[in-house]
């Protein structure tokens, strides 16, 4: 014969899958309302994140909790499951939590002994009489806030947290590992112990995250550049490519490479294209190392084939370069890697980080600045067939080396200046494009001979 309190918890779970629809919309409403009243005007917070209980939790909840002998019907059972609804916010750092905090309580006045009505959605309520933060069965502290909106005449309860970004990956480290773990393991001292300094090593790695953040960006300059030099930057940025390479290459293919080099690039061509110009390079920065973390714990699969759309350029020195790369990049594995890397660090449209990667290298090359000032005596249209009679040289010369060290930040550095110099020869010796096509073999045997000498 069947238990009774098993028919207690079905009619439970029944009762609360016909009212899922509302659940639902309360969640809806809620995660919008802190999306905008959080998210998107406090820089602290790094994201709002929801989800409701599924039929699995709950009949979990149930049993674990004994709501079968504190409640003699379904109405009262649902109506102290707090969590139905479970809200969070997290913010950048565990200082941040407190201030978060308070920035929730200006949003709330006093309603009655217990609860706190929402001043910008009437029907919103949260329980800030609880002291904060609260003690979790751990022994940790966690900023946990009982609430409920009224939808539709009914109560939805639902559960606010506010957290740091390392306390919400040691919540999922304490969901996942110990408390979903179904295997029969002794939880002693010594595993306590382990979880605990754990726990320690994440709030050093809070601790150093912010001065990261702090010191890295200047919040006092007006011209919004970041607050360190662009040397120290981005040695930080490929510290850390080279070693995200050396470990996911390892474990993709079971070896490695010497990546320093190419690594080297990709933080310059980051630096260049993400944070030289950004609104908010603190945040930008903050965002990219979280998304170098997370690469590293996920898998980069070095043996895949790369697929591009069709690729077409304009500037005849990056369609150029382009159409080699595009031709190699499947063919010749450092090639390879180094691309499955770039377009892993830019997880947008490979083709849109391809071409915009092509239009970087010619810049290191062929700064805009420069461009701007030479051949000032040509007329405009030989200003610009000069321009693209040295980029086709140059392009065609450096893809006949067939060498990765192409994109190495000294390699380009160097060629900048054999152009530099080769274009003040030209400056003085020619008066128009005519006169530079006549001598175009004397030319091109000039910049192969010394490009080639760099590889």
């Amino acid at each position: 014969m069947r238990l009774q309190l098993f028919d207690f918890i079905d009619e439970i779970v029944d009762v609360y899958n016909k009212d899922r629809e509302i659940y639902e919309n309360a969640n809806l409403i809620l995660i919008n309302f802190f999306t905008k009243h959080f998210q998107d005007k406090y820089d602290a917070v790094t994201s709002v994140y929801s989800r409701v209980k599924s039929n699995e939790s709950v009949r979990e909840k149930l049993i674990r909790n004994k709501f079968y002998l504190k409640y003699d019907n379904v109405q009262d059972a649902l109506g102290n499951m707090v969590d139905l609804v479970g809200l969070t916010i997290e913010c950048r750092f565990i200082k941040d939590e407190l201030s978060v905090y308070n920035r929730l309580v200006e949003c709330f006045e006093n309603h009655d002994e217990t609860y706190y009505k929402c001043i910008f959605n009437k029907e919103m309520f949260l329980n800030l009489k609880m002291p904060q933060p609260q003690v979790q069965r751990n022994g940790f502290p966690n900023y946990r806030i009982d609430g409920f909106i009224l939808l539709d005449n009914k109560k939805v309860n639902f559960e606010l947290q506010i957290k740091a970004m390392v306390h919400s990956f040691w919540s999922n480290i304490e969901h996942q590992v110990v408390y979903k773990n179904t295997k029969l393991v002794t939880y002693n001292s010594l595993i306590s112990t382990m979880l605990s300094s754990i726990k320690d090593s994440l709030d050093v790695v809070d601790n150093q995250l912010e001065i990261i953040y702090n010191q890295i960006i200047d919040t006092n300059i007006s011209d919004k550049r970041i607050g360190v030099t662009p040397e120290t930057f981005k040695m930080m940025v490929a510290s850390s490519i080279n070693e995200l390479v050396s470990e996911r290459m390892l474990k993709s293919v079971g070896v490695t490479t010497n990546f320093k080099q190419c690594s080297s690039m990709l933080s310059q061509y980051i630096y260049i294209t993400e944070f030289l110009n950004a609104e908010n390079p603190a945040l930008k920065m903050v965002e990219y190392f979280e998304h170098l973390n997370y690469l590293r714990v996920n898998e980069i699969d070095f043996t895949k084939e790369i697929y591009l759309e069709e690729f077409y350029h304009n500037d005849i020195f990056c369609k150029n370069i382009g159409d080699y790369w595009i031709s190699v990049m499947n063919v010749d594995y450092e090639w390879h890697v180094f691309f499955i890397i770039l377009f892993s660090l830019q997880p947008g449209s490979p083709i849109y980080d391809f071409k915009r990667f092509t239009e970087t290298v010619k810049s290191l090359i062929m700064p805009k600045s420069w461009i701007k000032d030479i051949f000032k005596d040509f007329n405009k249209e030989d200003k610009n067939k000069s321009l693209n009679f040295i980029s086709k040289l140059v392009s065609e010369i450096i893809i006949k080396q067939d060498s990765l060290s192409m994109i190495y930040e000294e390699t380009l550095y160097n060629i900048m200046n054999i152009l530099i110099e080769l274009v003040n020869t030209m400056e003085k010796r020619y008066k128009n494009y005519n006169e530079i096509l006549e001598e175009e073999q004397i030319i091109y045997t000039y910049l192969n001979r010394h490009i080639k000498a760099l590889f």
